[in-house]
């Protein structure tokens, strides 16, 4: 009623966010789709940079994050802070959503203003399923923040056993050191996580002959 008698679909409360941003934040499906279809902009912006996408995906609303997609919203479109839709799905594990995100073309190993990828999050939350379906998509699985910190470093700070072996299996360097030279080794040290610093030796062990042999291989070769 209120759209027919000429209200304005794209008008915005004080912090930028338009009745869009509202109904997708909150799942209201219908009303999101009423609000498109009447002229709604699927890609503004609140004063904080996030978008109607970005709501959604941060609250775990599958279908209103499909709409929005369908309906050309950007899945890259950081906030001010330079979050991504992935970013927040990642962090909340809302698998679907991420997998479709990533379906849509959105870039996995896009970082913020500190560098943290979707890949860090999930590392740090130990949410194992996001993780793997970041790796399985082509995620950097050595990217570091500014302080120098992979995923590697967040899950064996944090205890996150089997995360952190699925980082390994991908090729994570293992040696990486943060700023103040702590390797993944020495976080799960610190804190007692002694299981994964038992994965960590281990594929250390593993992969010394491994190197040897390559060493040996140059010589004879040179």
């Amino acid at each position: 009623m209120l759209i027919e008698r000429g209200a304005d679909v794209s008008a915005q409360k004080k912090d930028g966010s338009t009745a869009l941003h509202l109904s997708s934040e909150n799942g209201h499906v219908d009303l999101a789709r009423m609000l498109i279809e009447s002229g709604a902009d699927v890609s503004a912006q609140k004063k904080d940079g996030s978008t109607a996408l970005h709501l959604s995906s941060e609250n775990g609303h599958v279908d209103l994050a499909r709409m929005l997609i369908e309906s050309g919203a950007d899945v890259s479109a950081q906030k001010w802070d330079g979050w991504t839709a992935l970013h927040l799905a990642s962090c909340y594990s809302h698998v679907d959503i991420a997998r479709m995100l990533i379906e849509s073309g959105a870039d996995v190993s896009a970082q913020e203003k500190d560098g943290w990828t979707a890949l860090h999050l999930a590392s740090t939350y130990g949410h194992v399923d996001l993780a793997r379906m970041l790796v399985e998509s082509g995620v950097d699985v050595s990217a570091q923040k500014e302080d120098g910190w992979t995923a590697l470093h967040l899950a064996s700070r944090n205890g996150h056993v089997d995360l952190a072996r699925i980082l390994v299996e991908s090729g994570t360097d293992v040696s990486a050191q943060t700023e103040d030279g702590s390797t993944a080794l020495h976080l799960a040290s610190e804190n007692g996580h002694a299981g994964l610093a038992q994965m960590l030796v281990k594929h250390n062990t593993d992969m010394a002959p491994q190197a040897t042999s390559r060493s040996l291989h140059w010589r004879r070769h040179r």
